[in-house]
């Protein structure tokens, strides 16, 4: 295990954290003997610690110039894939 500097950590502790929870929705889908799960509903929720309201565990604000939109909701068979657009070229 590596040993690290507290200042380092102290520096990190500083910058903005991005929390985006999500659930997925499936159906499942029989192919001959096989059960497969179709992802067919993601929603996800994302706060940063600029908008956050540690007090009140609440979004301050429906859009936030770091972390955007409170929530996002992705359907049909691409919702995973969506999602992770949404997460790869947001932040």
């Amino acid at each position: 295990m590596k040993n690290n500097n507290i200042n380092d950590l102290h520096k990190e502790d500083k910058k903005v954290k991005i929390i985006c929870a999500f659930d997925i929705e499936s159906a499942l889908l029989k192919k001959g003997e096989e059960k497969h799960h179709l992802p067919n509903l993601l929603i996800s929720y994302t706060v940063c610690d600029v908008c956050f309201n540690y007090d009140t565990f609440s979004k301050s604000s429906d859009i936030c110039h770091i972390c955007g939109v409170y929530k996002n909701i992705f359907t049909i068979s691409s919702c995973v894939k969506d999602f992770g657009d949404y997460i790869y070229m947001n932040f």
